[in-house]
């Protein structure tokens, strides 16, 4: 549960300290999900439709379901125009509209603290009911270096690649750094981080949203260059979320791949109009068919382990049995045969007792020579 009196987001949340067993946890993982694409494609759509689940899949009441939507590029406006999810549901958005990278952080200090105050007064219902959704993650990556270029540079980015475009050509190259790798990009990093590290630790349900844009690669040398869909914003992000779902359109039908997933093996390929509860329910089936898969592989290891054990057990048992066999033949060996020690005194008595039967046989010889 996140608590009401947990410190602002981009600086990092406090959660309380207590012991939670796996089933607590599973209970209570939220979902962290990054949902990219084309413009137009269905990834709004989608994040609406987590208002959708809750109601009618979850069962929750509408007042048990809040949303905040950070809308940078005021793309959600339109869908609600026609309709995506009913009014009583649409009074459960509270909207974002951040312009610069300061703006974004108080959006999202925001946004926990109305969030924190819902879960306070409903509970774990309220924390199902509730999500972060931020649009066009992209825009806010662009904004932490703006910000940082005015700090240091006292320019905005634009000015600044302005700058870099002049040296290349002074230098005559085609390119020019517009800023430093370590020395900038090191301060940079960290300050995006902190604000996307919050939302992440934050405990409440979230999607981020991304533009896809066109890159040209090289496949290796001697090879041609090709064109490729890359995710804008910050490298590396998807390390961040449990999910990735990639949104496209074919032959004017929206289209769904499931290309990453917590605990999956399996991708999911071209779902068509995938919304927040078929994703739910086709996320649980696939979790399904994996446990029983892992249950299989769990009953095969199950089965070497005891096999092991028990050529364990029998090599211990053999060697058991030959030590007892050797200890046996030692014991069983023939010694040569010893006289035992004298003693003075059975001597004496024994020596006694041979002169008393010596003078009888004397005796019983002088009696046998008399003639009657």
């Amino acid at each position: 549960m996140v608590m009401a009196s947990a410190p602002k987001g981009a600086r990092g949340r406090k959660k309380s300290i207590m012991a939670m067993t796996s089933k607590d946890i599973k209970k209570r993982r939220p979902w962290m999900i990054l949902a990219s694409g084309d413009e137009g494609t269905g990834k709004t759509h989608f994040c609406l439709t987590y208002l959708l689940y809750a109601y009618y899949g979850v069962g929750l009441e509408a007042k048990e379901i809040m949303m905040i939507m950070i809308d940078p590029d005021d793309g959600v406006a339109r869908l609600l125009d026609v309709d995506v999810v009913p009014e009583k549901l649409q009074e459960r958005i509270i909207f974002y509209y951040p312009k610069s990278w300061k703006d974004l952080i108080a959006a999202t200090d925001d946004g926990y603290e109305n969030l924190a105050k819902h879960v306070d007064e409903h509970g774990l219902r309220g924390w199902r009911g509730s999500i972060i959704t931020v649009e066009n993650k992209g825009l806010c990556w662009d904004w932490a270096q703006d910000d940082y270029v005015q700090e240091v540079y006292k320019k905005t980015l634009m000015e600044k690649a302005l700058d870099a475009k002049k040296i290349a050509i002074a230098d005559e190259k085609s390119m020019h750094p517009t800023l430093s790798p370590m020395r900038d990009y090191g301060v940079i990093n960290k300050k995006y981080d902190a604000w996307a590290d919050g939302i992440k630790n934050s405990g409440f349900n979230f999607i981020w949203t991304a533009h896809f844009k066109a890159v040209t690669v090289s496949e290796g040398e001697g090879k041609a260059k090709v064109v490729k869909e890359k995710v804008e914003g910050k490298r590396n992000i998807g390390g961040k979320v449990d999910v990735l779902i990639k949104f496209h359109q074919d032959d004017g039908k929206f289209m769904a791949d499931i290309t990453k997933g917590r605990g999956l093996s399996t991708r999911v390929e071209n779902q068509e109009n995938m919304d927040f509860t078929e994703f739910v329910r086709l996320f649980n089936l696939l979790q399904k068919n994996d446990k029983k898969r892992r249950d299989q592989l769990f009953i095969k290891l199950e089965k070497k382990r005891r096999q092991l054990l028990e050529r364990r057990e029998e090599v211990r048992r053999k060697k058991e049995e030959e030590k007892v066999t050797i200890q046996k033949e030692a014991k069983s060996e023939v010694l040569p045969e010893q006289d035992p020690p004298s003693d003075p005194e059975v001597d004496d008595q024994v020596a006694e007792s041979s002169e008393e039967v010596t003078s009888d046989k004397e005796d019983e010889t002088d009696l046998s020579d008399l003639v009657i």
